[in-house]
């Protein structure tokens, strides 16, 4: 698991009544306090501006209880094309030209 630093976004819980509807919303870290505690400011789909002080690490907000609000995950990494694809690319011989 990554180290979290400040400056870093990470995803906290919601009440969906305060954040248009989702039960999650990004974060800044502001302060790291362990590998796996941390404050974060919470930037809502709203007007407020909300400061939480000393969330814990959890691997993932579906398993919590609605209501619980103190913890906080990474983001899901999109997925990295390593080239290993076998599709054929316009570069490849043939490729574009069935003749080759």
């Amino acid at each position: 698991m990554p180290v979290p630093t400040v400056g870093q976004v990470v995803l906290v819980p919601m009440d969906q009544a305060v954040n248009n509807g989702s039960d999650v919303a990004p974060a800044i870290v502001s302060h790291v306090w362990s590998e796996t505690s941390i404050n974060v400011r919470v930037i809502e789909d709203g007007p407020r501006i909300e400061w939480r002080q000393s969330l814990e690490y959890i691997d993932d907000l579906n398993s919590l209880d609605r209501g619980e609000l103190y913890w906080w995950t990474w983001p899901p990494q999109p997925a990295v094309d390593d080239g290993s694809s076998t599709e054929p690319t316009p570069t490849d011989p043939g490729a574009t030209d069935p003749a080759a």
